[in-house]
């Protein structure tokens, strides 16, 4: 093989290698939002989101306005469960934060009935998703 052919193959294995032919990458995502019940902020709680395919089950708190943001998803469809229960029996909040007990419709604690999904992008910027909860 001469000098010229055996350079134009080492290249052209270079550039294959570096062209994404290894391991993928997956940059996690985000989602931010307010959880409302009826219109109004649901003020504290739990909102989780369960990958519909391998990954990591992540929850993060609901703040006193409703607010939330969870990051570190599995890019793809997630399921979404949202709970109030943990407050139900709260008589005192963290100084500084105003919380009422909110009950929302049990139907929404679980993934498998709440009827929430989303489809989270890969990337470090939140998307958003309001989350509107019915009766």
């Amino acid at each position: 093989m001469s000098r010229r052919a055996a350079a134009a193959l080492a290249g052209a294995g270079f550039l294959l290698l570096s062209s994404g032919c290894g391991p993928k990458v997956v940059m996690p995502g985000a989602v931010k939002g307010v959880v409302t019940y009826h219109g109004k902020p649901v003020s504290g709680g739990r909102i989780t989101f369960a990958p519909g395919s391998a990954g990591t089950e992540l929850s993060g708190m609901i703040g006193p306005d409703g607010s939330f943001l969870v990051t570190g998803l599995t890019p793809g469809e997630q399921h979404v469960s949202v709970t109030t229960a943990q407050f139900k029996n709260q008589t005192k909040a963290p100084a500084g934060i105003k919380l009422a007990y909110v009950a929302i419709p049990e139907k929404y604690a679980k993934a498998e009935s709440s009827g929430l999904t989303i489809n989270v992008p890969q990337g470090p910027e939140p998307i958003e998703y309001p989350v509107n909860l019915t009766d």
